[in-house]
């Protein structure tokens, strides 16, 4: 079928009333809670197949976009309202094209949804897909301080596949960033990501902002998230995205799974490597630190611990791990720069994630 055919297609099914909105949760790390739902366009086809919108979504007009964005909120919002009143007060977002926020009738749209409903706005978020040109231009941030006066939220989606909108985020009304589900399907490949995961946490917290991740597809990949600190998440690992008519009785089986360590090696990585940049970071503002401390540290870290939990009591990793305990042990100080020789550590520290690596 031709793109022509395709595009007249889609634009069929669309208008006779084919769009099913589909929902995956979404939950805090530390206590298993469910937090919200993240609302995904579906699009049923005549053989009662169910499109993704990477199927369909570029077939279809500007306008019937548009559409698709007011229609999917708007059911949204009736679901919001049917998990509240079943004893689950959700919030839940909805995915908006950047270049669809520039249409006046964006504001119109908005409080023509929310306000009649009466689920407060502020548990209704739109994640702005980070791409276009939308976020780089001087209008933007104005457009979403206007939207944000509505009292709904803004979410910054698919963080990390655009470099231009890193550099603004600090310019953007920004209640929260969704890192790309790309930097995390693969961390069991490649836990060296962690460390991209980790640094924009950093810049998440730093900003006072959100963050969840996208693409948790794995119980290792939860439990790597989980150590490090991540607030929330979804994926597979949690749920896949269902039906609107099958989510009550998932939230119903739904039992919360609270963090209590890492159960996994992908785990014990992120867990070091939160551990040794906290630690790093406080020797950095307390060069001074006695080494009787730093050696008590060392040896409570919770890395420790879990290192003989996860049976890894034996060689090579426990061994790195002894390792890394002795050099923070034995750190010193550069007194002329009142600094702290920290080449020892880093090395100690890059052997014990290469044997996790290795293991991996």
């Amino acid at each position: 079928m031709d793109v022509t055919a395709l595009r007249q297609s889609m634009s069929t099914l669309f208008a006779a009333g084919g769009l099913r909105v589909h929902y995956q949760p979404v939950i805090d790390l530390e206590n298993g809670q469910v937090v919200g739902m993240e609302a995904l366009a579906r699009l049923l086809d005549g053989a009662g197949e169910i499109l993704a919108p990477a199927r369909f979504l570029s077939f279809l007009s500007v306008d019937e976009r548009r559409a698709l964005t007011r229609a999917v909120l708007a059911q949204a919002v009736q679901d919001v309202a049917i998990w509240e009143a079943a004893g689950f007060p959700l919030s839940v977002s909805v995915n908006v094209e950047p270049e669809l926020l520039t249409h006046d009738a964006c504001l119109h749209c908005l409080t023509e949804i929310i306000g009649p409903s009466g689920i407060d706005p502020g548990r209704i978020t739109l994640e702005i897909l980070e791409n276009g040109d939308f976020l780089s231009i001087a209008s933007a941030r104005q457009r979403l301080l206007e939207i944000k006066a509505t009292g709904v939220r803004l979410a910054l989606d698919d963080v990390g596949s655009a470099y231009s909108s890193l550099l603004r985020l600090k310019e953007l009304p920004i209640d929260k960033i969704k890192l790309d589900q790309s930097f995390v399907r693969e961390l069991a490949q490649r836990p060296d990501n962690l460390h991209f995961v980790h640094s924009l946490l950093g810049l998440a917290q730093g900003l006072g902002v959100g963050f969840v991740a996208e693409g948790a597809e794995t119980p290792e990949i939860l439990d790597a998230l989980s150590a490090l600190g991540v607030s929330q998440a979804q994926g597979y690992a949690i749920a896949r995205p269902m039906p609107a008519a099958e989510m009550l009785s998932w939230l119903r089986a739904y039992i919360p799974a609270p963090y209590h360590g890492p159960k996994s090696l992908l785990g014990l990585y992120a867990c070091h490597l939160r551990f040794s940049d906290t630690m790093k970071t406080l020797l950095m503002q307390v060069p001074m630190v006695s080494a009787a401390i730093l050696a008590e540290l060392a040896a409570v870290s919770p890395v420790s611990g879990h290192v003989a939990s996860l049976g890894l009591g034996t060689p090579p990793i426990a061994q790195a791990y002894f390792r890394y305990q002795e050099a923070m042990a034995a750190i010193s100080v550069d007194m002329a720069a009142k600094k702290p020789n920290l080449t020892t550590i880093d090395e100690a520290s890059a052997l014990f994630l290469e044997r996790i690596r290795e293991a991996l």
